[in-house]
């Protein structure tokens, strides 16, 4: 008996040691909004903008609560991730997934007064587990801009490999950045189980 695979707009709620992992609301806006306006967040990332608005975290929700681009060659499961028994966001975490090739590329920010507590690795473990064994995906890939050594450490704890860098990949606020690119197969994970 195989288990329906659930769509965008149907993310569950995973809980993990100390997270819930769940569903965006448009009632996150202000947590969204907040965070995302610190440009330390916007300059680890490739499509934060900055500065950062209420207008732009209301299309992020909207485009969240919509059902994850559902029908499109790409979708996108993403969750927010809330600290148990705390209010306010502890950062997010997303698949943008590539049916066509069984993989799906994994992105995360970690709110900033949640930083050095472990947040992206579990968080981001549970979206590698729920990737492989609910989405059933065959790879899961995440890249970093070199620079950013923590998010390079995060992808090794759960046993991503580095496979290349893109140098001079962008120009992000006026900085031309290397991208560190890593890959995680499914037989890796399975062999592993890191997360």
């Amino acid at each position: 008996m195989t288990t329906a695979i659930p769509s965008p707009a149907e993310v569950p709620t995973i809980e993990t040691a100390r997270l819930v992992l769940r569903r965006w609301s448009m009632d996150d806006v202000d947590e969204v909004a907040r965070i995302c306006a610190m440009k330390v967040i916007a300059e680890t990332t490739s499509t934060i903008p900055h500065p950062y608005t209420r207008e732009h975290a209301e299309t992020f929700l909207r485009a969240r609560t919509a059902g994850g681009n559902e029908g499109t060659a790409d979708r996108t499961y993403a969750f927010a991730a809330e600290w148990r028994g705390e209010k306010g966001l502890a950062g997010t975490v997303g698949l943008r997934v590539e049916d066509a090739h069984g993989m799906a590329e994994l992105g995360y920010w970690v709110a900033p007064e949640r930083w050095n507590r472990g947040v992206a690795t579990e968080m981001s473990g549970a979206a590698v587990r729920f990737g492989f064994e609910v989405l059933g995906l065959r790879r899961i890939h995440a890249g970093y801009y070199k620079r950013n050594a923590a998010s390079g450490r995060v992808l090794a704890k759960l046993g991503f490999v580095e496979e290349g860098c893109r140098r001079g990949h962008v120009v992000r606020f006026g900085r031309v950045e290397d991208l560190v690119v890593t890959g995680l197969m499914r037989e890796e994970w399975d062999a592993g189980r890191v997360c």
